[in-house]
């Protein structure tokens, strides 16, 4: 990598970027269930995050070689914390996701899913 950022480095620089604003620390597992727009006991309370499900199709080992080429090119640090490394943003990181966030435009609500199993209405069947 000759300092060159994709656009989905960037989305991964984005997502610490967004939760550092909200005074939180991903680990990689963590980021990726984000990005990947995963809900669970821990991502439900960030489904409003601009980044949360950016990049549903991104596979877990594709995102976390990604994240680790972050790392070695010094845009992510992780620190050890708890039995865990979590990511944190270096300056150099830090500028690329500054920028990139202003221009990532908030996700549109998406429409009522339609339903696809029904209750068998009276004199249907």
């Amino acid at each position: 990598m000759k300092n060159e950022i994709t656009k989905t480095m960037e989305k991964l620089l984005l997502v610490v970027y967004e939760l550092k604003k909200h005074r939180l620390m991903p680990s990689m597992d963590g980021a990726i269930k984000i990005l990947q727009g995963k809900t669970d006991e821990e991502t439900l309370p960030l489904r409003k995050l601009k980044c949360f499900g950016l990049l549903i199709s991104l596979h877990s080992k594709r995102a976390k070689m990604i994240f680790h080429q972050l790392v070695r090119n010094g845009y992510l640090d992780q620190k050890y914390v708890e039995c865990d490394y979590f990511l944190t943003l270096t300056k150099k990181g830090m500028a690329i996701a500054r920028e990139s966030f202003s221009k990532l435009t908030p996700k549109k609500e998406g429409k009522a899913k339609r339903k696809t199993i029904r209750p068998i209405a009276e004199g249907v069947i």
